[in-house]
C-alpha cells in the first residue's frame, strides 16, 4: 500500500511525459507514474487537474524572511516547494553582528536582526525553524565584500581580494549552490569587473552558478549585459542574468539586442541563461534610485551629505538625471516614518507637500534609509513577453515569503507569480504552452542549479508535487490589493507529505536547507 495516490490527472512530469496518469508516492519519493498501483492510504482525485513537479523559484530573497515566517504559506499556496535564496548580492551570511551587517538586506525584512557568520550557522538555525519549503542557498558577493571591506567605495587590496576569494570558497565548500552579485546595490556596486571576475573564477572552480543583477537595466543595458558576458567568458562560470528586463520608455525594445548578445555568447561556448518575472513592475529599496556613488560610506554618510544644502541640491539633480526609472512611475511600498504613504504614487505625494519628486525621494530615504521600499513601473509588456517566451528563460518571482496581514505593501509577485504565468499567459493569452510553462517554473530551474531528484516526477525523485486546477485558477493578488493568495492550487506535497490539502495549508513543515553536491 502506497502513502498517496494522485489519480487521473494530466501529468506533466518534466521528463517529457504529458498524459493522463496516476502518480504513486511512498516514503517521500515518487514510486512511479502510470497505472495499476493498487490502493493507497490517501487517494487524491486529480481528474481534470494538472499534476506537476513542485515549482522551483530560482530567484528569491527568502533567506531574510524564512527565519521569521518558516510556514511559507505565500509560497506553498502558489505551488512553490523550493526557493533559491542569496540573490542580488544579498545573503544574511557571512556577516558579523555590527550595524552595517544588520542593515544589509534590511528592506526585505526589517524585523530580522540576526546575521550569521557562515552558511553552516545559517543552515543550522533555519533547519531548527522547520521551514515548510526547501531552500537552496547562494552566497551574496555584496555580503562578502561588506564583511571583508566594509562600506567603503574603494578597490580591494590584493590581501582583501584573496580574503574574499577564501570566504567564497569556504561557503561553496560548505554547500552553497553558487554566488550572486547585485551591481546596483552598495557595497557590491563598488566592485569593478576585474573584482567580479576574480570571484566568479572561484565559483567556476566549484562548478557552481554565478547569478547577477547587472549594473544597469535601463539606458546602459547592453553594456551591463556585455560586462556579465565578459566575466563568463573570462572565467568559464555558469552565468545567470537575473530578472532580465529594461526600464524606461526610451529603452523599450533593447532586450532584442541583449537577447542576441546572450545567444551569441552561448554559440561561442558560454553557458548563459536568464530569468524573468511576469510583471511590468519591479520592487526594491527607494535608495536604489540614487546613483551608487551617493551611498558611499553607508546611510549615515549619505545623511551627512544631505544636511548640506548644496550637496542636497546636487544629489537631487543627480537622481533626476541618472535614476534607472522615472520618478513618476514610483509607488511608495513602505515608509516606516510615514505609513500613511503606503500605496501612494511618489509624484502625487510630493505634489501634496509642494516639493519636487527628487526632494521628496530624498526626504524618505533620509528618514527611513533602506527601509523605504517602492514598486516601480516602467517596463514594456512587449519586452516582458519576449523574455518570457525565450528558450533560455526560466520564470522566477524575485520575491520572498510574506503574510497576507503584512503591514507593508507587497508586490503581487510575492503571492501569485506562478498563478499569473499559468492563468494569464498560458490559459488566457496562449503565449506559452502548458508543458513549457511547467518546465520554466520547475524542471529548468532545478536543472540549472543542479538540484538532483527535483523538478521531475520520475521514479525515485523526491515527491515535491503540485496539483492545480488551471481552468479555475485566479491570481487574486493585484497591485491594488496585493496581499492575497491565489486560487487553484489544490494540493502541494513536500517530501511526500501534504503541505497543502484542498487549497489549505496543513501545517506540515518538511522543507530542508539543501546543499550542493560534487
Amino acid at each position: 500500500m502506497t502513502d498517496i495516490l494522485i489519480r487521473g490527472g494530466r501529468v506533466i512530469d518534466g521528463a517529457g511525459h504529458d498524459a493522463v496518469a496516476d502518480v504513486a508516492v511512498d516514503g517521500g519519493r515518487v514510486m512511479g507514474v502510470g497505472n495499476g498501483f493498487g490502493v493507497a492510504k490517501r487517494t487524491i482525485d486529480a481528474r481534470g487537474k494538472i499534476v506537476a513537479p513542485g515549482f522551483v523559484d530560482l530567484h528569491t530573497h527568502s533567506d531574510f524572511t524564512l527565519p521569521i515566517r518558516p510556514a511559507a504559506e505565500a509560497k506553498l499556496l502558489q505551488g512553490v516547494t523550493t526557493d533559491i535564496t542569496g540573490n542580488c548580492g544579498f545573503s544574511p551570511f557571512p556577516l558579523n553582528g555590527d550595524e552595517a551587517a544588520r542593515r544589509h538586506g534590511i528592506f526585505f525584512e526589517s524585523t530580522l536582526t540576526d546575521r550569521w557568520c557562515t552558511l553552516r550557522d545559517f543552515t543550522e538555525d533555519l533547519q531548527d525553524a522547520r521551514p515548510a519549503i526547501n531552500v537552496a542557498p547562494l552566497v551574496g558577493l555584496g555580503a562578502i565584500r561588506l564583511a571583508v571591506m566594509g562600506e567603503a567605495r574603494v578597490a580591494p587590496s590584493a590581501r582583501q581580494l584573496e580574503e574574499m576569494r577564501a570566504v567564497l570558497a569556504r561557503e561553496l565548500g560548505a554547500g552553497a549552490f553558487g554566488a550572486s552579485s547585485g551591481l546596483i546595490y552598495p557595497p557590491g556596486s563598488y566592485a569593478a569587473k576585474e573584482e567580479i571576475a576574480a570571484l566568479a573564477a572561484v565559483v567556476a572552480e566549484y562548478g557552481a552558478l554565478y547569478a547577477t543583477h547587472i549594473r544597469n537595466e535601463s539606458s546602459e543595458l547592453e553594456a551591463a549585459v556585455t560586462e556579465a558576458l565578459d566575466v563568463a567568458a573570462a572565467t568559464g562560470c555558469l552565468l545567470q542574468i537575473s530578472h532580465h528586463k529594461v526600464f524606461g520608455r526610451d529603452n523599450w525594445g533593447k532586450v532584442n539586442a541583449t537577447l542576441s548578445l546572450i545567444e551569441n555568447a552561448n554559440h561561442d561556448g558560454a553557458n548563459v541563461c536568464i530569468d524573468v518575472y511576469p510583471y511590468t513592475a519591479g520592487s526594491t529599496s527607494l535608495a536604489a534610485l540614487l546613483p551608487p556613488q551617493e551611498l558611499d560610506g553607508g546611510e549615515q554618510a549619505l545623511k551627512s551629505r544631505l544636511a548640506n544644502p548644496a550637496e542636497r541640491a546636487r544629489i537631487g539633480r543627480h537622481v533626476e538625471e541618472s535614476s534607472f526609472a522615472s520618478l513618476d512611475t514610483v509607488l511608495i511600498a513602505n515608509s516606516p516614518s510615514r505609513p500613511q504613504l503606503t500605496g501612494r504614487m511618489l509624484s502625487a505625494a510630493a505634489a501634496e507637500q509642494g516639493v519636487s519628486d527628487s526632494e521628496f525621494l530624498l526626504q524618505l530615504v533620509e528618514l527611513d534609509g533602506r527601509d523605504a521600499l517602492m514598486v516601480v513601473f516602467g517596463m514594456a509588456e512587449s519586452d516582458v513577453r519576449q523574455v518570457l517566451t525565450h528558450p533560455l528563460s526560466t520564470v522566477a518571482s524575485d520575491g520572498w515569503t510574506m503574510a497576507t496581514d503584512s503591514s507593508t505593501y507587497a508586490h503581487p509577485r510575492n503571492f501569485a507569480y506562478t498563478a499569473r504565468l499559468l492563468s494569464h499567459y498560458v490559459r488566457d493569452e496562449g503565449l506559452i504552452d502548458l508543458p513549457e510553462a511547467v518546465a520554466k517554473l520547475s524542471t529548468w530551474p532545478a536543472r540549472r542549479l543542479g538540484l538532483r531528484s527535483r523538478g521531475e516526477l520520475t521514479r525515485g525523485a523526491v515527491a515535491d508535487v503540485v496539483v492545480f486546477d488551471l481552468d479555475n485558477m485566479s491570481e487574486e493578488s493585484s497591485f491594488e490589493d496585493p496581499c492575497q493568495h491565489p486560487k487553484g492550487f489544490e494540493h502541494v506535497l513536500v517530501s511526500g507529505q501534504l503541505a497543502v490539502d484542498d487549497g489549505e495549508t496543513t501545517g506540515v513543515r518538511l522543507g530542508s536547507v539543501l546543499a550542493r553536491e560534487g
